[in-house]
């Protein structure tokens, strides 16, 4: 017996920020967890076909997750299994690096069959060394996301409980980045454009369009710095986007500008901190525009050639997207986002994650 239909309900997958991919090429380093200490071979690394190097990985995995459908008054909990197969590929000469890459994740919920997702991406990126003080970066991406989330209140023999549902996601991305450096300093800049498009969500009341959340969004960088020793630099960044949405209410544009220090290596780590001050203005059925500081940070620590720790927070703007019964409008939230992740290195071809 249905009881009440649901609008989907879903964290926003996108923040206001430029990602961490177009980044990458304007940094004077990679933001790349691979662990420096550990010297890999062509051997080591992949497996060789031509002139390409193949990197075949697949991931096995669990967990348990407290509230799968984001329910502050119903949650569902359930035991996950997971599996993520993946591959790379990567040509490279002295001026050239192109990488193909694909993967998957299936994740199987045995207690909440209607919480299984399938998960995907191919795509590619192209780095072109034009001069030792010039580098071009072009990526493109394709991402095909299942989430399980919330579809409405249902009536059970045991009481109420919510209904879990699927919600996916197509999302095509491209970017573009070229980084120049003069001397000790350096500087970069970014463009990036993304589109979404939502399926329609089978809640216990019916099919729901999810259309409302279709977007396009823009967003260009800038970020330029300076050594101020040989281990350490100074930059400064500053990233300007346009979010339209098929509903014009969360419409928005904004800014976000941070400054910093970070280090290539200092002992055994490597990162950077910074700080500074975001502002978004939405459509709204008014004008409506939010500003905030901003404070975060990314931290790579080696104590062993096959270990490497990963800290990482951050804080940026959702979308206006996410109506709850504490924000019915849908207003946008300031979201702070942490991660602590290790990885150890079990064998040449082994990795365990947590």
């Amino acid at each position: 017996m249905t009881a009440q239909g649901a609008r989907a309900q879903i964290p926003p997958t996108q923040s206001t920020t430029v990602s961490e991919d177009a980044l990458a090429v304007l940094a004077p380093i990679p933001h790349s967890p691979n662990n420096p200490l550990t010297q890999r071979s062509r051997e080591y690394a992949g497996v060789s076909v031509g002139d390409w190097v193949v990197y075949p990985i697949a991931a096995f995995g669990g967990g348990f997750d407290s509230n799968v459908v984001w329910s502050s008054s119903q949650p569902v909990a359930a035991v996950a299994t997971k599996v993520a197969p993946s591959i790379t590929a990567t040509n490279e000469t002295a001026e050239h690096k192109t990488v193909l890459f694909g993967d998957a994740e299936v994740r199987v919920f045995p207690t909440v069959g209607e919480a299984d997702s399938l998960s995907g991406r191919v795509g590619a990126t192209h780095v072109w060394n034009v001069a030792p003080d010039l580098t071009i970066k072009a990526w493109g991406e394709y991402d095909h996301v299942s989430t399980a989330i919330g579809a409405g209140a249902v009536v059970t023999p045991w009481g109420v409980s919510n209904a879990v549902a699927p919600l996916t996601d197509d999302r095509l991305t491209a970017s573009i980045s070229v980084k120049k450096t003069f001397g000790r300093a350096f500087v970069g800049v970014a463009y990036e454009t993304t589109r979404d498009s939502y399926s329609s969500l089978k809640t216990s009341s019916g099919w729901v369009s999810e259309r409302y959340r279709d977007s396009w969004v823009n967003a260009v960088t800038v970020r330029g710095g300076v050594w101020v020793s040989p281990e350490v630099y100074a930059f400064a960044e500053a990233t300007g986007n346009l979010r339209d949405y098929i509903e014009q209410g969360y419409t928005s544009k904004g800014y976000r500008v941070v400054a910093g220090v970070g280090s290539d290596r200092i002992s055994l780590f490597r990162g950077e901190v910074f700080g500074g001050v975001q502002k978004q203005t939405f459509d709204q059925p008014l004008p409506y525009t939010d500003t905030s500081p901003v404070i975060g940070g990314k931290l790579f620590w080696y104590p062993r050639r096959d270990i490497t720790v990963r800290a990482q927070v951050d804080e940026t703007f959702t979308d206006a997207n996410l109506a709850t019964p504490g924000n019915p409008n849908g207003h946008p939230a300031r979201s702070t986002s942490a991660q602590l992740s290790v990885e150890y290195l079990m064998l040449r071809n082994l990795m365990l994650t947590a």
